[in-house]
């Protein structure tokens, strides 16, 4: 199966935009709580590119 490399992310963006909100509603505040501690678990400091 070939896949057009330029119709998919298409697909792919247009998906994104359409739901993107609803994850904002539905997991904003938990992503917020989770990056503190992932970030300490991975050991990453101030100046630190990730």
């Amino acid at each position: 199966m070939i896949i057009d490399p330029s119709a998919f992310r298409q697909f792919e963006h247009k998906g994104w935009q359409e739901i993107a909100s609803r994850y904002d509603r539905g997991f904003a505040s938990v992503t917020t709580q989770s990056v503190t501690p992932l970030l300490d678990a991975a050991r990453v400091a101030k100046g630190a590119r990730v």
